[in-house]
């Protein structure tokens, strides 16, 4: 509940910035929608939609997966990738109970499947709402083995919250050297 409640905080505080990248967003794509939405699996594999600022061109979503230097990312979109602004409308999905703060990154549908049969444990990311940051969202672009140990690392320590904490502080640190990807 608290969680719920520093991100509703957090989503009021913040409401001039999602204006002002609202804006920008409208400036390069005039008649293209402001966020991207996408249904991912949750806790229990529940199937929610996950809120994000679009940062493709419109209609880009065809290929499922985005590459180091895509031309579908607009310019816009490759700033708010590096400084992860992209991600503040999941503030919404916080609200919502449907994320937290630190846990596994929200999966998409195909990635779920895949990862399913490929990873024996992977059902254990089951246990956990998905997380706005985590060991996988500070380490970018990495092979899905490597993701996946990140994820059961987080998993076996996310209760601990001096862990939480040093993910956030290094979250932190990770958006003000804009270190995205």
């Amino acid at each position: 509940m608290l969680t719920r409640i520093i991100a509703g905080v957090l989503l009021v505080t913040l409401t001039p910035v999602l204006f002002i990248i609202g804006i920008c967003i409208c400036l390069s794509e005039p008649h293209s929608p402001i966020l991207f939405r996408d249904k991912r699996v949750g806790k229990y594999r529940k199937i929610f939609v996950v809120y994000k600022f679009r940062t493709m061109v419109h209609g880009a979503s065809l290929k499922p997966l985005t590459e180091a230097n895509d031309d579908r990312v607009t310019r816009i979109g490759k700033w708010l990738r590096k400084s992860h602004l992209d991600e503040l409308p999941q503030l919404v999905n916080i609200v919502r109970g449907e994320m937290v703060f630190v846990g596994p990154r929200p999966a998409s549908l195909l990635v779920d499947a895949r990862n399913r049969k490929k990873f024996k444990k992977y059902p254990e990311r089951d246990q956990l709402l998905p997380g706005l940051t985590g060991l996988r969202q500070l380490y970018p672009r990495k092979q899905a083995t490597r993701h996946f140990a990140l994820d059961l690392i987080l998993i076996n320590n996310v209760h601990r919250c001096r862990f939480r904490v040093w993910i956030i502080c290094w979250t932190i640190a990770h958006v003000c050297l804009l270190k995205g990807i």
